[in-house]
């Protein structure tokens, strides 16, 4: 049975359609118009400049099952994946929001929704944004927090990255922090299941704290010290990366933390043998902080989502 949180099970109505991926976007996580179909990703260099200078490159990763996924890795690791069999390719994201003007795609309480998510100029709260010149702070309140559908949601399945640059701070105080899903949705168009990253600084230990799972409390979850996780020493710009791709027939996830230079810190798999592609599981869904207490929100950059036509 599929999973649902909570809370959408409140917003569920009948008939769900979908929104085309690349059409306006809409004003719930679960209420969406009617799909097209998805647009092809266009080409660009190979390279491309995010955070302090540093390049993150694309590639084509070959896995265990034989096929490939797109990653982002730093320039010093291509040797080793081309030697595995990778391919060094172009691709540009399907969607794109750096936050250099708007906060365009998201919708906070100044759309009928939760939280705030708001532009700013880097340098704010002296931190230098991860690429450009402006990022986004996003806030949550007692409700929830700031969500996209990205370019719109997808029934029809192809693999699929999502991104999504963060400022994480050890010096956060204690049991502050944020949960932070990407979706997907079912091939008959509704909510498939959830993929959350959870980011803590651990009462228990003092740790600044990153796990992953399915499901969300909206608090901060006190046990990530009790299942796999790593801890954040440095403050600066990470990656949450959501890989979605098919292994041995079913949908699997990767979630990923990466450093400003695209290397993977750690990696939480999760994958359900009833999420079978392509009759149960389609294209992506949304973008969500379920909910964020930190002092002053959290800085965000670069939201980026590539499909793998």
């Amino acid at each position: 049975m599929k999973k649902l949180i909570s809370l959408f099970a409140l917003l569920f109505v009948a008939s769900v359609f979908l929104l085309h991926c690349g059409s306006n976007p809409v004003t719930s996580p679960e209420t969406a118009s009617p799909k097209l179909t998805p647009d092809n990703l266009q080409a660009t260099p190979a390279a491309l400049e995010k955070g302090n200078g540093a390049e993150k490159v694309y590639i084509l990763h070959l896995t265990g099952n034989g096929e490939y996924i797109l990653i982002q890795v730093a320039p010093n690791a291509v040797p080793a994946h081309l030697a595995h069999g990778d391919i060094l390719v172009p691709c540009a994201p399907s969607y794109q929001q750096g936050f250099e003007a708007s906060t365009d795609g998201w919708f906070d309480s100044n759309s009928g929704w939760y939280g705030l998510a708001t532009q700013v100029s880097s340098g704010t709260g002296g931190i230098v944004s991860s690429a450009g010149s402006g990022h986004a702070v996003m806030e949550g309140d007692a409700s929830s927090a700031p969500y996209s559908i990205f370019d719109g949601y997808c029934d029809s399945w192809t693999p699929w990255t999502a991104e999504l640059d963060v400022y994480l701070d050890p010096s956060w105080s204690t049991s502050q922090g944020f949960d932070y899903t990407v979706a997907a949705t079912g091939s008959d168009g509704a909510h498939q299941r959830d993929f959350i990253f959870h980011v803590n600084k651990d009462a228990s230990t003092g740790k600044l704290l990153v796990a992953g799972s399915n499901n969300t409390n909206f608090a901060p979850r006190e046990d990530l010290e009790n299942i796999n996780h790593y801890e954040v020493t440095t403050a600066g710009w990470y990656t949450l990366q959501h890989v979605f791709y098919e292994s041995g027939g079913a949908l699997a996830v990767d979630l990923n933390l990466l450093d400003s230079g695209g290397n993977v810190l750690f990696t939480e798999t999760r994958t359900n043998a009833s999420d079978v592609i392509p009759d149960e599981v389609g294209g992506n869904r949304y973008a969500w902080f379920t909910f964020i207490n930190v002092d002053g929100g959290v800085a965000v950059d670069e939201f980026e989502i590539f499909r793998h036509y």
